[in-house]
């Protein structure tokens, strides 16, 4: 059974957005570790760890091969119709996302790269064109392991070319073995960068490009000591922006003014269950995420999915690791009704300074 939140609470939490009020059940409803993406298979807490979008029936997981080439700044992306010849180059449009690609504390630490919008055809040589936007984010940690593989890092592929969400993929990983704490509580913060992509065919002409950027801060807490028997995680993702496929800023709404701002962008919130062991003896996280506005006068789920993610490095000692994975979230427009948005991000947080 649901413990649920009571009107008044509702209200303080959609009137206070700026402030992290999160949600909670008494039922393990989580995601557990039989749950956690595919992937490796028995990990333990001093293996690598690498996981995968599952295929789903939203064209999601098609994404194969996902590999970095580091000597040509590229990425080849296996498995994806027109979207090119499989590599992605650096792109620039966004300048918000347009990095060296490594997570640092205090700086946005992504890049983005863009599929080729045309192919020459293997026997006239007349272009191709392909479907169109293809995009990929990538994220790397900043802390190189002894042989000089990052400790963790993500990438996202995603499209905007389709009626609906097309197809794409993510995956995150850690190289080397982490060190959990025993005891006591311990924080995370940094960047989060995804893409948003939107169903309907008419999009990309009027309210809604076909393809966004976000970013937003975020922050991931673990309390080892409750609840007794598995612990406890926290986390959201606040201070969110978007912008269009060239880079524009885009409105955001606030919970006052929504038609005269722009699209909300709550905050968007862990799930806290009692009874799930949401982080396994070998670093790995698994659980829900929900936000919620009040449209028509109503308060309603927003945008709903699941987080999971990684720790990495040793988290009780030095710099204290780091904690690296992927969001998913999905939800009907606020404004068009029967318009649906799918929104993958992707984050690297290494341990909270004081």
């Amino acid at each position: 059974m649901n413990r649920p939140l009571t009107a008044l609470s509702l209200l303080a939490l959609l009137a206070a957005c700026d402030n992290y009020e999160p949600f909670f059940t008494e039922v393990p409803d989580q995601l557990t570790e039989e749950e956690l993406p595919p992937g490796t298979e028995d990990p333990t807490e001093d293996s690598d760890i690498v996981r995968f979008e599952e295929r789903n029936d939203i064209g999601g997981g098609y994404a194969e091969s996902i590999d970095y080439n580091a000597a040509n700044d590229t990425f080849l992306v296996d498995n994806l119709p027109f979207d090119g010849e499989n590599v992605f180059q650096r792109g620039a449009a966004v300048a918000q996302l347009n990095s060296d690609g490594v997570a640092a504390p205090g700086a946005r630490g992504y890049a983005v790269y863009d599929a080729d919008i045309t192919v020459p055809d293997f026997l006239t040589s007349g272009a191709v064109d392909q479907i169109v936007p293809y995009r990929a984010i990538r994220g790397v940690s900043s802390v190189l392991n002894d042989d000089g593989t990052p400790r963790t890092s993500f990438a996202i592929v995603r499209t905007g070319g389709y009626g609906d969400y097309g197809f794409g993929g993510w995956t995150y990983n850690r190289s080397g073995p982490v060190i959990l704490p025993t005891t006591g509580q311990a924080q995370w913060e940094g960047d989060y960068a995804g893409l948003r992509i939107y169903t309907g065919a008419f999009i990309g002409d009027g309210d809604r490009d076909s393809l966004e950027y976000t970013t937003g801060d975020m922050i991931i807490s673990i309390d080892t000591d409750d609840f007794n028997s598995t612990g406890a995680v926290k986390g959201r993702v606040f201070n969110r922006q978007r912008f269009d496929r060239n880079g524009n800023p885009l409105p955001v709404g606030t919970f006052q003014n929504f038609y005269a701002d722009g699209l909300p962008s709550p905050d968007i919130n862990f799930v806290i269950s009692e009874g799930t062991e949401v982080l396994n003896e070998d670093g790995e996280l698994a659980g829900r995420v929900i936000n919620q506005v009040v449209k028509r006068g109503n308060v309603v789920d927003y945008e709903v999915g699941n987080y999971y993610a990684v720790v990495a490095g040793d988290t009780t000692t030095g710099d204290g690791g780091e904690i690296a994975g992927v969001i998913v979230v999905q939800s009907e427009d606020y404004f068009i009704d029967g318009l649906f948005a799918q929104e993958t991000g992707g984050y690297i947080l290494p341990r909270a300074e004081p």
